[in-house]
């Protein structure tokens, strides 16, 4: 006869694998007491008695049916006589004697052992022996060909008391009937195979049936997880000569009468079962026939249900397909399968499609679909593609609906039941009527098995109605599905589990908002990973409870969903109603879950490993979850409650148990951030937070009959209140703010992890090649370096920035904190749609290269949004960033990639740094090679100097890039240096030799006039040499090198930038003035040609001078009387070289006044003359922005029409004092007074220090900070004089701020036109005579009335005569005498 497909179900266990979510807490600690606890709680609440459940075994033909009798009959006529012979027969094995005579004792009562272990383990042989009976009797003749009276199949036992093949514990069964041809496959030591069981066999001692039952239940459970075509499940129990045959559906489990098999009654009955278990159908012994198993091919042939899309009356199309990957190893529930397939059985290990299989809830006989998770699903992929929403991370209906046994029939729990459903429901009266509310016995069904039940289990009270079935009513559905992809415990890292959950959620949003469905069923089995373009992404499947919401987007109280990640509202089944809060908290629940047991295969099972060691050490031991999983919908609830309803309890209970692998502090950061903003969201009132009821007060009543007046008191459930519409949508966008938050900081680290790949990659090309090939090798490989705590904690005011660091060995993958010799570039993640914050932020932490690395000349960065890349190089004036770079997309990917190697094998002045200056990292100094051009030669190699680091540096990431050293020409005499070396990046006119704006040909004309009117320039910066740094002996070091070969393309890819007026009002204008506030001391203005007209990218040249002599600092000076000295110095060396030499100096700020020391006293020095231009005989010049935004002028800073003239350089001096008087002069008042702002920052997040406004903002928002403060002499004295330190010393200063403020802006021996620095008007009578009748309005500036030129002498002579004052002041409080 044909061998159905149960002959060989092999249910092979992958390598890896393991139980599911669910299982996790229960396979790792006590395995005996732990299992026989669930199993008891199943057999109280899932059992209930049927006497002819047997009946489901009997075939449909009638024809077979009288067969099923008149072999009964038969076989109990001759059972004995047949023992006897086989007990005699001397061919017989010995063990196989020996068990029909125990067999004939137990059936005639005989079987007695004091020792009820003992008895189990002499009734096992006995029953086999009456299986092989019976087997015999069946067994065809071998001539038969197969005639109608013959069976289908015999049963045959296995070997007793062994640990079958295929189950995931260390327990022994007691016995288990399999399928064979015939009974000449008996093998009395063949060990038991879950894959081939088709019924198990448990034997007790006569007062154990429920022991008997709750073994039983917890060996079947084991046959579901290895049969992935099973429907329902049979069973045997024997207590002493008491049998009962139990039939497993997915909702109970249904226990015949006993049998007693001393009895000829009770005995026949057995038989009988048995014997229709050899005649009836396949999935009457609950196979499901359109699931095949193909022995010779190894693969599962799947009848897929003909529902599509497009049509409802397809017929079933067949799918191939390997071991399922997700297996239904829980006895109750929706029994939900999954499959890798193809409907091609060449590609079945080439699949691409996901089958789903499933058993879920239905109402018996209606039409509706709202159920129906195809028609759902259908629904939803239409109305987003009616919106235009990309489909690609969203589960997709290929075909699904009802499974068929056959033409005739559905497969559903009538099915299954049939015949005795009817005679169950009429047996079970009382059942009929239990409402769910769980508090009666059926219904606390449902509730009292939530921790047994597992992932595919939900409440069963999950119609409208309030009426629970005895049996209820479920269909088998099976649904093809698109993507195919991977369960969470596939994933490598809890990194790729955060981008999963994050897509996840996104999609669970858009569903809900665009197409109205609420999921209520977010768990670990629901959410899968699935690989786009070779990124890993989320999808959300399971809408098996999914439901229709409404534009409240919230339904009726119901309890549905995965016991361990429910919401405790759900679990408690309380009247709130259900809302997308709930999925949320249910996220929370999984976040928790993966974090404490482990995300990857791996990880859970190191963490089984250790579970099951202290649970061998401590009887006692509890795993942290265990709570979660075990017990009462309100057990569960409860505990939840207590492990949340703080962040110290939480992080004591759950947090502190997470793993603690790489990742899981990023993971654990997330779940905190998520109990926060869904329990405790700071934007909402205390009534909203927690979950506990809070008393909001009572409202006296005075409506009593006897006048007594009452007081009602009103809680407020934060459950309830949280269900507000504001507040909900306020929770949302919090929660999918931080899981995009969290999306970014992952992807960033799965960036590090290309880059690594990159590396190793190009290393193991490398090692490859010959010597010959070595100009092929790279200069240099890249590896990420995390930026302190950003790839350990992710919270979202944290950096979550990657330096990507130059190293020689890719072998290295842990390079600690990077270092600011090896930092190539910073990338910065954020999520979609975060572009510009990005750009902000790498904008931000890029400027501390420019900082570290004194070499850097541009600086290179990237962005990540999600999966969209970009490159940016950002240059003196501009960031330059490229077009988006899809990851996902192998063009993109191709191109990142191709840039990442570019740098590898790129020179180092392409990816930076200045090749004329290195760093000797024996010697710890930097070798500079200055250019050769003297005051006497213009030709001269390049000198060589030698420097510790720089004293000023670059710490600002647009403009001149000022960099300074102490040097000396002797490496010997490093830390005795005696010239000054100055590194900028000044603008010029490309491929002009006009020397106007060279600095060195500027301080050369300066030092020649002074010299040839016979003035001392002791005073007076002198240059050695400098010029135009050169790249190579071919190329000078300017914008065009930096950019070249794309800063032609540049230009013509904005030409519309190219006729842009200085005006900063329109957009490249404004990027100065918008940059001003962060670019600080060594950035002036980008306008500073003297055309109308802005390039794309202003031209630049890279500059380095040697001058004498050394000077230090401002913030080196020890007193304010000292800065009065340098600061007089300056300003009269400023004079003269005005006015005997012809310059305008036009940059007076606190780095460009140095202090020297000449025969033991401190004198000054007015240095960077970058900004300085020749002035005529008027000693002004035309209108144009120059200089350092906290110290320039008013004029200045609005860039007005108004001339400029050395009153804007006295301006500036004068921000000088008040900048110093109120930060402090040395470097220890510099220091105490920024901890002290830190520190009233941190109490007052509003306050802003005095001068803040001063430098942060546009050039516009800072003049008028200035105007304001200088509107008048009491407004300055109360906005800044009064936050001048009180320090000895600063009174002195500060009088001199005022007597600079008095003489410069409100001259008295000047008329009132000529004072402030707000416009005047006075009016303008008609002359006689005219026919204009009205008046007029005449409007006065007084800097333009000051620029006139006897003011401006008077005024300049009088701030002279001030500053010469208060130097003598300041010589004789240090020295005791002005001489």
């Amino acid at each position: 006869m044909s061998q159905p497909s149960v002959d060989s179900t092999p249910q092979k266990k992958r390598s890896g694998s393991r139980s599911s979510a669910t299982n996790f807490a229960s396979d790792c600690t006590d395995q005996w007491s732990l299992r026989m606890d669930d199993a008891r709680k199943e057999r109280e609440y899932r059992r209930f008695d049927f006497d002819d459940i047997a009946r489901c075994a009997l075939p449909k033909n009638s024809t077979l049916r009288d067969l099923v009798d008149k072999r009964t009959k038969e076989i109990s006529h001759r059972l004995d006589d047949i023992l006897v012979e086989r007990s005699q027969d001397p061919e017989t094995p010995a063990l196989v004697r020996q068990a029909a005579n125990e067999c004939r004792k137990w059936l005639r009562g005989e079987l007695i052992s004091k020792n009820s272990s003992r008895y189990e383990k002499v009734i096992y042989p006995a029953h086999a022996a009456l299986i092989r009976c019976i087997a015999g009797h069946l067994d065809p003749e071998p001539t038969s060909a197969g005639g109608t009276d013959e069976a289908k199949r015999v049963l045959l036992p296995y070997a007793s008391d062994l640990k079958p093949t295929g189950s995931d514990k260390r327990i022994r069964i007691d016995g288990a009937l399999r399928s064979c041809a015939d009974a000449s496959s008996a093998d009395d030591e063949l060990r038991p195979d879950y894959r081939d069981i088709v019924l198990v066999a448990e034997a007790k001692w006569r007062r154990e049936q429920d022991k008997a039952y709750d073994q039983l239940i917890r060996y079947t459970r084991q046959v579901y997880a290895n049969q992935p075509n099973r429907r329902f499940a049979w069973g045997v129990t024997i207590c002493a000569t008491l049998v009962r045959v139990i039939l497993f559906e997915n909702d109970r489990m249904v226990s015949s009468k006993d049998m007693d098999v001393t009895t000829s009654t009770g005995l026949a009955a057995y038989i009988k079962f048995i014997v229709s278990l050899c005649f009836c159908e396949e999935h009457q012994l609950g196979y499901d026939p359109s699931m095949t198993w193909c022995s010779e091919n190894e693969y599962w042939i799947i009848k897929c249900p003909g529902r599509t899309p497009d049509n409802d009356d397809e017929q079933p199309a067949t799918y191939y397909a390997r071991d399922p990957v997700f297996v239904a190893d829980h006895l109750f529930g929706r029994h939900t399968r999954g499959f890798y397939a193809s409907d091609d059985p060449e590609l079945v290990d080439q699949p691409d499609t996901f089958i789903k299989d499933a058993w879920p809830h239905a109402e018996r006989g209606s039409e509706d679909t709202s159920r129906d998770e195809l028609a759902i699903l259908q629904d939803i992929v239409q109305q987003l593609k009616t919106r235009g929403i990309d489909t690609t991370g969203y589960v997709r209906p290929v075909r699904g609906g009802t499974v068929r046994l056959d033409d005739d029939h559905d497969d559903n729990t009538d099915t299954v039941l049939d015949p005795v459903v009817g005679d169950i429901e009429a047996a079970h009266p009382q059942m009929g009527t239990i409402a769910e509310n769980d508090e009666t016995d059926a219904g606390a069904l449902a509730t009292k098995l939530a921790a047994g039940r597992g992932k595919d289990d939900e409440a069963c009270a999950i119609d409208d109605s309030s009426w629970v079935e005895v049996i209820p009513y479920r269909v088998h559905r099976r649904l093809a599905l698109k993507p195919i992809g991977k369960p969470l415990y596939a994933l490598s890292s809890p990194y790729e589990l955060i981008i999963v959950l994050a897509d996840a959620m996104t999609a669970h949003s858009k569903i809900l908002n665009l197409c109205g469905y609420l999921h209520r069923d977010i768990s670990t089995n629901n959410i899968l990973a699935i690989e786009v373009d070779g990124r890993v992404r989320g999808v959300l499947i399971d809408f098996d409870c999914a439901i229709k919401v409404g534009s409240q987007r919230r339904v009726r109280a119901e309890r549905t969903g995965t016991p361990p990640f429910m919401s405790i509202n759900n679990l408690r089944n309380s009247s709130v109603e259900r809302s997308e809060l709930d999925d949320w908290e249910s996220l929370l629940y999984v976040v928790c879950w993966l974090g404490v047991y482990g995300v990857s295969g791996a990880n859970q099972s190191k963490y089984q490993a250790d579970i099951e060691r202290k649970c061998r050490t401590d009887k006692n031991y509890k795993p942290p979850l265990y709570a979660w999983e075990c017990g009462t919908f309100e057990e569960v609830a409860r505990a939840k409650k207590e492990n949340l309803e703080d962040m110290g309890t939480f992080t004591g209970s759950v947090l502190n148990h997470f793993q603690r692998e790489d990742g899981y502090a990023m993971l654990k950061s997330l779940a905190r951030r998520l109990h926060k903003r869904l329990l405790f969201n700071s934007h909402l009132d205390n009534k909203y937070m927690g979950m506990v009821k809070v008393y909001c007060g009572g409202d006296d009543s005075d409506e009593s009959d006897d006048d007594t007046s009452k007081s009602t008191v009103v809680f407020v459930d934060p459950f309830a209140k949280r269900l507000e519409q504001k507040a909900r949508d306020q929770i949302n966008k919090d929660l999918m703010k931080t899981m995009a938050h969290y999306k970014a900081a992952a992807v960033n680290n799965a960036h590090t992890s290309l880059i690594h790949f990159i590396a190793c990659r190009m290393k193991e090309l490398r090692d490859g090649l010959n010597a010959s090939d070595a100009a092929s090798n790279p200069k240099r490989f890249l590896l990420v370096c995390g930026s302190g705590q950003t790839q350990t904690k992710a919270s979202e005011n944290s950096s979550l920035n990657d330096l990507i660091c130059a190293v020689v060995d890719p072998s290295v993958t842990q390079l600690g904190e990077a270092n600011s010799t090896n930092t190539v570039l910073f990338v910065k993640a954020e999520r979609s749609g975060r572009q510009d914050l990005a750009y902000c932020q790498l904008i931000h932490d890029t400027r501390s290269l420019y900082a570290d690395q004194p070499n850097r000349r541009f600086a290179w960065g990237v962005t990540i949004c999600a999966t969209l890349v970009r490159v940016i190089l950002f240059e003196n004036d501009r960031m330059v960033s490229s077009k988006d770079m899809d990851v996902t997309t192998s063009t993109g990917l191709a191109a990142y990639i191709k840039f990442i190697v570019s740098l590898c094998f790129c020179e180092e002045h392409q990816l930076g740094y200045d090749p004329s200056m290195t760093w000797c990292s024996e010697n710890k100094y930097w070798i500079i090679k200055c250019p050769g051009r003297t005051p006497d030669n213009d030709d001269e190699q390049p000198a060589t100097y030698y420097a510790r680091d720089p004293v000023f540096v670059a710490d600002h990431l647009f403009g001149r890039h000022t960099r300074g050293f102490y040097a000396s020409d002797d490496p010997e005499l490093v830390d005795q240096p005696d010239t000054f070396i100055k590194d900028a990046w000044p603008h010029a006119e490309r491929g002009s030799e006009d020397t106007s704006r060279d600095e060195l040909a500027i301080l050369q004309d300066i030092v020649q006039q002074l010299k040839t009117r016979g003035i001392d320039t002791t005073g007076y910066v002198r240059p050695v040499r400098g010029g135009t740094v050169r790249l190579d002996d071919d190329h000078d070091d300017n914008t065009d090198t930096v950019l070249d070969p794309v800063v032609g393309d540049i230009e013509a890819a904005h030409p519309q930038m190219g006729t842009i007026a200085e005006n900063d009002e329109t957009d490249a204008g404004a990027l100065a003035t918008k940059l001003a506030a962060g670019c600080g001391k060594d950035d002036e203005a980008c306008a500073i040609d003297d055309s109308s007209r802005v390039e794309v990218i202003p031209y630049r040249v890279h500059r380095r001078l040697a001058l004498k002599p050394i000077g230090k600092p401002l913030y080196a000076l020890s007193s304010p009387y000292e800065l009065i000295i340098v600061l007089a110095d300056a300003m009269t060396a400023h004079s003269k070289i005005l006015n005997l030499c012809g310059y305008l100096h036009r940059d007076i700020s606190t780095n460009n006044i140095l202090a020297i020391e000449v025969d033991g006293r401190v004198r000054g020095v007015l240095i960077d003359f970058d900004c300085a231009i020749k002035v005529g005989s008027q000693r002004r010049v035309r209108a144009e922005r120059t200089g350092t935004p906290p110290f320039m002028s008013i004029n200045n800073l609005r860039n007005s029409s108004v001339e400029r003239s050395e009153l804007d350089d006295w301006e500036s001096l004068l921000y000088v004092v008040c900048w110093l008087g109120v930060y402090g002069v040395s470097g220890a008042n510099q220091s105490k007074y920024q901890a002290d702002i830190e520190r009233k920052c941190r109490t007052d997040k509003n306050y802003k220090p005095p001068l803040y406004k001063w430098e942060y903002g546009t050039f516009e928002e800072v003049a008028d900070s200035k105007e304001r403060c200088l509107t008048g002499l009491e407004r300055f004295t109360s906005s800044v004089l009064n936050h001048f330190k009180t320090e000895p010393g600063y009174d002195m200063l500060k009088e001199l701020a005022h007597e600079l403020c008095q003489w410069l802006l409100f001259n008295l021996q000047l008329d009132r036109a000529y004072r402030g620095v707000v416009n005047t008007t006075k009016p303008h009578y008609r002359r006689p005579g005219t026919r204009v009748n009205t008046n007029t309005i005449i409007v006065e500036d007084p800097f333009v009335k000051r620029l006139e030129k006897d003011a401006r002498d008077k005024i300049n002579d009088d701030l002279a005569e001030v500053m010469d004052l208060y130097k003598r002041a300041a010589v004789t409080a240090l020295y005791g005498s002005c001489q």
